[in-house]
């Protein structure tokens, strides 16, 4: 009888020791998965571009207009704040404003939102001057979106990414 109780004992402590391994394995399988996913919440905060209005001639004075629409996206499950956006042009251009206001020409342009929510989004529209003989240069349009995310680290992503 003693023989049959220590064998039930040693195959109980075995499965239990296994149990305990396979626990843990999960835990730690968890802990990466929340990881990865907090990690591709950052790295998807995004900037995009779109053109909605571009013209087919130039002014008298070689310059033209187009109005583009710029949007971030956040869409991890928390809040992100102090977002600047950078645009950055390959030639110089002018922002228009809406009461027709030109500022001086520069490389590029500068958005900023203090907070976006989880799964939100900010959008803008800007005009843009620019020598028409230029408008194939628009095609190398590029941006960089900063924030500090929710544990207040600075994050940075770069649009079109770069390959590392």
């Amino acid at each position: 009888m003693d023989t049959a109780l220590d064998l039930i004992q040693v195959i109980v402590g075995i499965a239990t020791v296994v149990g305990l391994f396979f626990a843990a394995w999960q835990v730690l399988h968890l802990i990466k998965e929340s990881r990865d996913r907090d990690r591709c919440e950052i790295d998807g905060v995004s900037v995009t571009w779109e053109t909605l209005e571009s013209p087919a001639t130039s002014d008298r004075g070689g310059r033209a207009r187009w109005r583009y629409e710029f949007t971030i996206t956040n869409p991890g499950r928390m809040p992100i704040d102090n977002v600047q956006c950078t645009v950055a042009f390959p030639v110089a251009v002018q922002r228009i404003r809406y009461n027709g206001d030109a500022e001086p020409p520069s490389r590029s342009i500068t958005l900023f939102q203090p907070v976006i929510v989880g799964g939100g989004q900010r959008t803008w529209t800007r005009t843009l001057e620019l020598d028409f003989d230029e408008r194939s240069t628009l095609a190398d349009v590029s941006a960089s979106v900063s924030f500090r995310d929710i544990t207040l680290n600075a994050q940075t992503n770069d649009w079109p990414r770069k390959i590392r």
